[in-house]
């Protein structure tokens, strides 16, 4: 079974539309891990291979994208910023 982990960095903000993610994944069959984002992050290599949704692509989060890759995890990226950013060279300098 694959396991999402859903980090939230600020509860007040992110814990309803993590939940709200959290239950499709469940009915859709996946195993879920909700927790505090930057020690998900920080603890990945005590935890199993999954996907981690992470939030943003600047640099710092390209770094974790990184690690989180190399322990046989794959990321998806959530930038609600950058919708509607196209231009080539914000994307290269964001990572």
């Amino acid at each position: 079974m694959t396991i999402i982990y859903l980090p939230i960095e600020i509860k007040d903000r992110e814990l309803d539309s993590r939940l709200i993610i959290a239950l499709e994944l469940l009915r859709r069959g996946f195993e879920i891990v909700l927790g505090v984002g930057h020690e998900m992050i920080h603890r990945h290599s005590a935890l199993p291979p999954g996907v981690h949704l992470l939030k943003g692509l600047n640099a710092v989060q390209c770094r974790r994208m990184e690690e989180l890759a190399d322990a046989g995890s794959y990321v998806v990226a959530l930038d609600e910023e950058a919708f509607g950013i196209s231009d080539p060279e914000y994307i290269a300098r964001a990572s």
